[in-house]
């Protein structure tokens, strides 16, 4: 399965590309968001560029629905991700 592209009036969600990567960091650097999150605050825009290639690319392949990136029609600016997986719960 591939990631759709959805459309609102004011957003769209798309698949992250490498373009996005400094406004990414634009939010993933502020330690207020990343606190609410399961991913560390973005040191630099390497790190950054890291979660697009190796965890938002390689879900991708893997066929995941996931990450979306949250776009800003208006801008055309990436404002944050969004995304669901199944997760297996092991039974004792």
């Amino acid at each position: 399965m591939t990631l759709k592209l959805i459309k609102t009036s004011r957003l769209y969600l798309r698949p992250l590309t490498l373009e996005d990567v400094e406004d990414v960091y634009a939010y993933a650097k502020d330690s207020e968001v990343s606190k609410y999150v399961t991913w560390e605050t973005h040191k630099t825009q390497t790190d950054t560029q890291e979660f697009v290639q190796n965890y938002a690319f390689k879900k991708y392949a893997q066929g995941e629905l996931e990450p979306y990136g949250i776009v800003l029609k208006e801008k055309n600016f990436v404002i944050g991700t969004i995304g669901c997986s199944w997760q297996q719960k092991k039974i004792m």
